[in-house]
């Protein structure tokens, strides 16, 4: 193994392969999120058309949409429920919702 234990289980590789997974979709969610504005700046600049503008703003907004849903309805490589959703929501959650194993797959001390 590894080396890397959660509650005296060692973490899978296929554990781990999950974990890197979901912080993958939290960098592109994120990275949508941040790019808005920017992308929105060039894309009215660039295109003098604002039907077109209105349909490449909306086309965004549902990419961005999706990014964020798939990263949120993320499901937990170890216990199998919904990473950030328990009986309530956080996206921002560094731990699994239900089981505890952390996101980093580092386990804290604590």
């Amino acid at each position: 193994m590894n080396g890397k234990y959660i509650n005296g289980d060692a973490i899978s590789p296929a554990v781990e392969e999950g974990l890197r997974r979901i912080r993958l979709r939290r960098r592109i969610a994120f990275g949508m999120f941040a790019a808005w504005l920017p992308f929105m700046a060039i894309a009215s600049v660039t295109l003098r058309s604002e039907q077109i503008l209105k349909y490449v703003a909306l086309t965004y907004m549902g990419l961005f949409a999706l990014t964020g849903i798939a990263y949120g309805y993320s499901s937990c490589p170890r216990c199998r429920h919904l990473f950030f959703v328990s009986w309530w929501s956080n996206g921002f959650a560094r731990r699994c919702m239900h089981c505890g194993v952390p996101l980093s797959g580092i386990p804290s001390d604590s």
